[in-house]
Formats: structure tokens, C-alpha cells, sequence
């Protein structure tokens, strides 16, 4: 088994915590596409594992825009009624 130091890469949360994968699991490729969970805000991250530096990351959703701001229901609602 071998130890990582990985950072959740919510910036809400950025949790730096410690993940333990079988080396042999690595090489083989046999856990890719499980995922990794922060401890801090139990969100579940793809990952990738770099044998050349041997460095384990967790991905960002690739979904997630950070530039965008959460609206809600009513000000979609109030927003839809001002179209022309």
C-alpha cells in the first residue's frame, strides 16, 4: 500500500487529507473510474494517477462553473416574466 496526499478540489472545501491505493492496483489500471471521497465535504472525485511522478490528483467536475452564480427558483421566475 502506498500513501498519497491529495486536496479535495472543491475551493469551498480544499481538504488536504492522505488516500491509501495497492501500487499494483495502479499499475494495472484496475481502480480507475472509482471514486475518491473528501472526508471534509463527502463530495466523490474522479482521479488520476501520475506513474511518471508517481502523484495520485483528484479532478475537478468538469460540469461545474464556478463562474456562474446559483440563481434561485423565484429569481428565474421573476426574470422569465421581464423577457419581452
Amino acid at each position: 500500500m502506498k500513501t498519497y496526499n491529495v486536496t479535495c478540489p472543491d475551493p469551498d472545501c480544499a481538504e488536504e487529507f492522505k488516500i491509501e491505493m495497492d501500487e499494483a492496483d495502479l499499475a494495472e489500471g484496475a481502480t480507475e473510474g472509482e471514486l475518491i471521497e473528501c472526508p471534509a465535504c463527502e463530495e466523490e472525485w474522479e482521479w488520476i494517477h501520475d506513474a511518471d511522478n508517481d502523484i495520485l490528483c483528484l479532478l475537478p467536475d468538469e460540469d461545474q462553473d464556478d463562474d456562474m452564480p446559483l440563481v434561485s427558483d423565484d429569481e428565474y421566475d421573476e426574470a422569465e416574466d421581464e423577457l419581452p
